[in-house]
């Protein structure tokens, strides 16, 4: 083959050959699922001699789930369809069969089903009751009367007034007092900055 030309067919051979090595390489990764690709590369010793175990893999964990998934569904959808159906034959048609359904067991299971299994109860005993007595015994009373109430707001409201009226002694209306007020506080302030640095 000349230096510059090109051979098409024996390009295309080899493109093709490249393509098949990957192909083949690729299809033994584990990818989460089950291929018979990944059985190939597996020699079973078979009548004197070994060659390959090419078992079928007839269906991957993705089409059981949602083979499960809609047998699971339609099951679910035709147990709705039939506690309709009963539900329309029992009060619609025969009311006499709910009536004397109402009356088994001495009336207790009809009385259950009625309260819904009592769920409501158990709930309003178990979290409603409890909170309305933490809300009025100790958000109300302990936290909100006394810690903010009484110390934050009613607390603060004492501490303003007491400072008031401890500064209101410096406060007499004299300038005189002012003055000297002002000339000790620069005294002081000018005596702190040459001794401190």
């Amino acid at each position: 083959m000349p230096t510059g030309s090109f051979d098409i067919n024996e390009l295309k051979r080899r493109m093709q050959g490249a393509t098949q090595s990957l192909k083949h390489e690729l299809g033994g990764l584990r990818t989460g699922r089950a291929a018979a690709s990944m059985l190939e590369p597996v020699q079973v010793e078979a009548y004197g001699s070994h060659m390959p175990l090419n078992a079928p893999v007839l269906l991957d964990d993705r089409s059981i789930a949602l083979v499960r998934e809609w047998i699971l569904a339609g099951a679910s959808l035709a147990w709705g369809i039939l506690g309709l159906l009963l539900g329309y034959l029992v009060y619609a048609k025969r009311v006499g069969v709910a009536e004397t359904s109402q009356k088994m067991g001495g009336g207790w299971p009809h009385k259950v089903l009625l309260n819904k299994y009592y769920v409501d109860e158990a709930y309003e005993g178990a979290f409603i009751r409890p909170g309305y007595w933490l809300s009025r015994t100790v958000l109300w009373k302990s936290v909100d009367a006394g810690l903010i109430d009484g110390l934050l707001v009613n607390g603060s409201a004492l501490a303003v007034a007491v400072l008031g009226s401890v500064l209101r002694l410096f406060q007499n209306g004299m300038i005189r007092f002012y003055a000297w007020s002002f000339t000790i506080g620069v005294t002081v302030f000018v005596l702190y900055l040459s001794f401190s640095g």
